[in-house]
Order: structure tokens, then C-alpha cells, then sequence
């Protein structure tokens, strides 16, 4: 240390009004950096699923939010609704619709007032078995059981934004 300040030949440490070269090291700033190149060829960009052309809803429900399209189907957690049954979805976080030639674009705060989604349920079926098993050690005790969740197919058949 005594050697970077500058001492004297008593040993006192003598401080110099000029920066050092160390400071001006410790407090030199980087050039921004560039962002990388996108990996994907032009020729390739078209394979890519792209949402930008489409009209969708990102709907909340079982706990969980989903981005869906008019006209297709999905599965969710149980839905307590008697197959064939019309159910309105009114949890709708974000809206993206057609107006004239642009995408209109409605984002809640934090749901969209007024917009919903119906859907059609189509029928309940199991998801696959999940396999449980609880296991305390040095007790003989293990317990190996079999589950499946219970889950609802159904299809978008409108998403709207106004009262119905």
C-alpha cells in the first residue's frame, strides 16, 4: 500500500492531489453492450408460432391463467358443469380483438370490465395416474397409493367484450 500512495523514507504516507492509476481503473465505465443476434434464420422465422395476427383472451380460471383462442379446446381442472352446458368465463385479464384493420388491444386492472368468455363443456374425463408414496424411516411405515385428477374438456365458442 505504501508503495501505490507514496511514502517517504520515514515511512509516513504521503497523499498526492493527482488520481491514480488504480482509481481510474476501479471507476471506468463499459461500453453498452449490443444485444446478440437472433438465432433463428429468416427462413426459419415462419415456422415460429406467433400470436401477433390472431384474437385471443387470456382468461383466469381453476387458478391458473390461459391464452385462449375462439374455437378451440382445452382441458382445465374440473369444471363443475354437466356436459354440453354453456358456462360464462367473466375473469378475462387480457383482450386482443380485430377492429376494422388493427388489433385493439385491452389490458385489466385488474380484470377487462365487461368482457367474457363462453365456452361449451364437452366432458369430464381422469388425467394420468399420478403415483403417491409416503415413507417415514426407521418406523416401517410406507404408504403407496394411486391418484388421478379429474379434468373438463371444453371448447371457446365466443369471447366479447360489452355487457351480453
Amino acid at each position: 500500500f505504501a508503495a501505490l500512495a507514496g511514502a517517504d523514507s520515514r515511512g509516513k504516507v504521503q497523499m498526492s492531489t493527482e488520481p491514480s492509476a488504480v482509481a481510474a481503473r476501479a471507476y471506468s465505465t463499459a461500453p453498452v453492450a449490443e444485444p446478440p443476434e437472433d438465432l433463428m434464420t429468416i427462413k426459419q422465422r415462419h415456422l415460429a408460432p406467433s400470436a401477433e395476427h390472431m384474437e385471443y383472451a387470456v382468461v383466469e380460471y381453476s387458478g391458473r391463467q390461459h391464452m385462449v383462442v375462439e374455437g378451440g379446446m382445452y382441458e382445465t381442472y374440473f369444471i363443475r358443469a354437466v356436459p354440453g352446458s354453456k358456462v360464462r368465463l367473466n375473469r378475462v385479464l387480457l383482450l386482443k380483438q380485430k377492429k376494422s384493420d388493427e388489433f385493439e388491444v385491452s389490458v385489466g386492472q385488474p380484470l377487462v370490465d365487461g368482457a367474457y368468455v363462453e365456452i361449451t363443456i364437452l366432458e369430464h374425463l381422469k388425467g394420468e395416474d399420478q403415483l403417491i408414496f409416503k415413507h417415514k424411516k426407521k418406523k416401517h411405515y410406507m404408504k403407496r397409493w394411486i391418484v388421478n385428477q379429474k379434468l373438463t374438456r371444453f371448447r371457446v365458442d365466443k369471447i366479447a367484450l360489452g355487457s351480453p
